[in-house]
């Protein structure tokens, strides 16, 4: 790369939106591309112009002094951030060894001020205008695109770095999330892992066994897990062995094994299926449509009418003779269809039936068949509620319903509704009566 060339920096993370859940990941996402930024003059490359202090010590080989911190437990001692200031002008004469060293300084110092000047950029556009507002204010003389890179960052740290509830409560949830399949085990474990350093990171994480218990709850769907948690507990017995990261070593070479020994699919979302409740068969009657509205001028006693379009239609479609009836009998085969089909449209049957049943039921000394139930209204019928001038469906529209209707008090010349609502007593069965009245027309 040329040293004049500005680096490109891009940035997948924003703190437009809800910053104090994305900081980290934004801050994880600018250590990222910073670090692939000057890696010809630190090893480090240019982490050290954005991160904290506390991700640059934890850097390797920025601790100098590992062996003796360990061994002898010395104060731990730094690498400082490397800085690449302009050099200083050489003489005229100076030798080329001198030329040579100065070309090199100013090199590093046009590369550092060329990277340092688009991290500043793009820090810049991925805050949001509101966070770039907060900067003009808070470093108010100084312009915000003078900013270092490592002033910005702080600057998002000491303003969105303070936990609240909610935040705390989405730091949470990855540790609260079931293992959706045993297949996904080794990936839930990573993640589990993830959630639990960056909620003890927070200052708010939980004590080491509390992480073990939640692991536990997290895979309780699963029994063939669960199996393997005797042997666990006999290597390690006691509460302060108990951990995630002692346990993850445990299951980790078991994985293979436990798919191979699971009863259920390892790629299902659950390893034990729910009970089956029973199919409760009252709520699979069929009721009655609301809002049905029949032809009040051809009634049965069941309330439907007398002659649906479809078997009216089928009595049409079968007046033509089939092909195998010769010319001599498709006369009588037509004339006797149509006889049929005028008596079974006879409007009058119904005023028949009820007077063969009533014949019927004198006959057998019951009451009088004039009034079968107490009241009688023209849309539904004999009944032991309303009368036709009380009935609300009637009331409510009167276009479709005729005066006439309104006001019957029988269905009798009327064209009301015939028939007879759920019997109080009878002296005999109803279909014994009307078996009678069938067999008087016929």
């Amino acid at each position: 790369m040329s040293s004049s060339t500005a680096p490109s920096v891009t940035l997948q993370f924003s703190l437009s939106d809800d910053p104090r859940t994305r900081l980290p990941e934004w801050y994880k996402d600018v250590c990222k591309a910073s670090s692939t930024l000057l890696s010809h003059l630190d090893e480090a490359g240019g982490l050290f112009l954005v991160c904290t202090d506390a991700t640059w010590h934890s850097f390797p080989g920025v601790l100098t002094n590992a062996a003796d911190v360990l061994a002898n437990g010395n104060p731990p001692d730094y690498r400082a951030r490397p800085d690449f200031p302009r050099p200083a002008a050489h003489a005229a004469n100076a030798i080329a060894a001198v030329l040579s060293l100065y070309k090199q300084a100013l090199d590093a110092h046009v590369s550092y001020t060329v990277a340092k000047a688009a991290l500043t950029a793009a820090l810049l556009a991925s805050i949001g205008s509101d966070n770039e507002t907060y900067l003009e204010a808070t470093m108010h003389p100084v312009p915000v695109y003078s900013l270092s890179p490592r002033q910005i960052v702080d600057a998002m740290f000491i303003k969105h770095g303070q936990t609240t509830g909610p935040d705390l409560q989405k730091l949470r949830d990855p540790l609260l999330k079931l293992l959706p399949a045993l297949a996904e085990l080794e990936t839930h474990m990573n993640l589990f892992m993830l959630a639990s350093i960056k909620l003890t990171a927070s200052g708010h994480g939980e004590n080491p066994y509390r992480y073990f218990e939640m692991f536990l709850e997290s895979v309780k769907g699963f029994p063939v897990l669960r199996q393997q948690l005797p042997g666990f507990f006999t290597m390690y017995p006691t509460v302060n062995q108990q951990n995630v990261t002692v346990l993850f070593a445990f299951l980790r070479p078991l994985i293979t094994h436990m798919m191979a020994e699971s009863s259920s699919s390892p790629f299902s979302g659950a390893a034990t299926a729910p009970p089956k409740t029973a199919p409760n068969r009252r709520q699979k009657q069929r009721k009655t449509p609301k809002g049905r509205k029949h032809d009040w001028n051809t009634w049965t006693n069941s309330g439907q009418p007398a002659f649906p379009p479809h078997f009216a239609g089928s009595f049409q479609q079968a007046q033509t003779p089939p092909a195998f009836l010769g010319q001599d009998r498709e006369a009588a085969y037509v004339a006797e269809l149509q006889r049929c089909y005028a008596l079974m449209a006879t409007p009058a049957a119904p005023e028949h039936v009820f007077a063969a049943a009533q014949n019927t039921w004198n006959q057998n000394g019951s009451s009088v068949f004039s009034r079968p139930r107490r009241f009688y209204c023209g849309l539904h019928g004999w009944n032991n509620s309303h009368d036709s001038p009380q009935c609300r469906v009637m009331m409510a529209d009167e276009e479709t319903y005729p005066a006439s209707l309104r006001v019957a008090t029988t269905h009798l010349g009327t064209g009301g509704n015939p028939k007879v609502g759920p019997p109080v007593s009878f002296n005999r069965p109803i279909s014994t009566i009307f078996i009678h009245a069938f067999s008087a027309i016929l």
